[in-house]
């Protein structure tokens, strides 16, 4: 379920306005189906199964690395155009319905974070940076919780036999 979260922080990606946390803490922190950011990845059929997902924390924010299979990348591509598209609608004012994740992150690009994009031939890699403290540690919070919240959720579909058990 690795790739939720992925899908979840390649989506924030280019959102670029203020949400304040107290209405990320209301949402639901992912909701793959409900979210504006987090829907249009879900409406390419199988990409989620082909695709990992690491995120780890650096001194100045967060990288993201992202690997697709040979089949799913032109998926993949499409993807990340809706995205994109959609992205551009928020940052222009359009009221959108974000879970907690997205809002989250998204609270953090007007004080000042910064993010890079590098497409690879199987994926990407983001960087999510700043240099002030202060921000840095509000996404590594936010990593924090996302890492949580994945671990609940790969947890509730073992429980209900949804998960096989490999990483994704």
């Amino acid at each position: 379920m690795k790739k939720l979260l992925m899908i979840t922080l390649v989506i924030a990606l280019i959102v670029g306005v203020g949400i304040s946390m107290t209405q990320a803490d209301e949402a639901k922190w992912f909701d793959m189906e409900n979210c504006t950011m987090c829907s249009g990845m879900m409406a390419e059929k199988g990409l989620m199964e082909h695709m990992t997902w690491e995120q780890h924390n650096i001194s100045n924010g967060i990288i993201s690395v992202a690997t697709v299979t040979p089949d799913y990348m032109e998926a993949f591509g499409r993807s990340c155009q809706a995205r994109d598209a959609m992205g551009a609608k928020l940052m222009a004012g359009e009221k959108m319905d974000l879970c907690g994740s997205c809002a989250s992150l998204a609270s953090l690009f007007p004080k000042g974070l910064q993010h890079e994009k590098v497409a690879t031939s199987n994926g990407n890699i983001m960087l999510f940076t700043s240099d002030n403290a202060e921000i840095v540690t509000e996404l590594h919070t936010w990593a924090d919780k996302n890492a949580e919240e994945m671990k609940k959720m790969m947890a509730g579909m073992e429980a209900h036999g949804e998960h096989d058990g490999h990483n994704h």
